[in-house]
């Protein structure tokens, strides 16, 4: 079976809703306002694309069939927690601020940063109903030293790999932008 890593954070009595929606599936469409509708986002005016693809997989795929099937919850992942993955040691890191349970994992031998959405090469989303932008701008911060030990690529959850130097810049201006 295979390893998905889907969502961390302290255990506490917050986490158990979050961990029975995932056990649940997460609702899914591949049409843009479905989708907006099912999570509750606002797009706040901007134009919400019909449908989410612009290819199909393969021929006869329906999108109205796609879904997000439920994924069986296995353990929580904390901060500091080591995973053995495919002959890498992955190093748990939770980063609180784009949501809560977001995680980065870090591989120490090779300097590569999976980010996931904490950061990405594009303007970070902190306006989200669980978002908190100082606990992201900690967060941030807290990637920005780990340049200093040694990251060498940082691989987005969306966009393009990047180096240390861009880290330094996408945390440096979330720093720098109002509160």
């Amino acid at each position: 079976m295979p390893t998905w890593i889907t969502w961390a954070a302290p255990r506490s009595s917050a986490s158990a809703p979050r961990i029975q929606v995932l056990a649940a599936g997460v609702p899914a469409s591949l049409y843009g306002p479905e989708l907006y509708a099912r999570l509750g986002i606002d797009a706040g005016g901007a134009p919400v694309p019909d449908l989410l693809i612009d290819a199909l997989p393969h021929p006869g795929y329906d999108p109205r069939t796609h879904r997000v099937d439920p994924l069986p919850v296995t353990r929580t992942l904390l901060d500091g927690d080591t995973l053995a993955v495919g002959g890498r040691t992955l190093t748990v890191l939770h980063l609180p601020g784009h949501t809560p349970g977001c995680i980065a994992l870090y591989e120490e031998r090779t300097g590569a940063l999976y980010t996931g959405d904490v950061l990405y090469d594009g303007e970070l989303i902190d306006d989200l109903p669980e978002s908190d932008p100082p606990a992201y701008r900690r967060s941030l911060a807290r990637l920005e030293r780990l340049v200093d030990l040694g990251v060498r690529v940082v691989l987005p959850g969306h966009g393009r790999p990047f180096g240390p130097d861009r880290l330094r810049d996408l945390a440096g201006a979330y720093a720098r932008r109002p509160c």
